[in-house]
């Protein structure tokens, strides 16, 4: 499905999963993106540094935005 949002940030689906704390764990982030959507991870329940092996780890399970 094709719209200015998916052409915008070069997705497959038009859907986002919503940064949700303690449910939008890394493997659910990695896998809306993998599916074509976009994945989003919220901060607040991470400190800096978790939140940089948290990315890492996502980096590590999709290469999609």
């Amino acid at each position: 499905m094709k719209t200015r949002m998916t052409e915008l940030l070069g997705i497959k689906h038009p859907i986002m999963l919503a940064g949700m704390a303690f449910i939008s764990l890394p493997k659910l982030v990695a896998a809306v993106s993998n599916a074509g959507g976009i994945g989003m991870l919220n901060s607040v329940a991470y400190t800096p540094n978790q939140m940089k092996d948290v990315i890492r780890e996502i980096k590590s399970l999709t290469d999609k935005p």
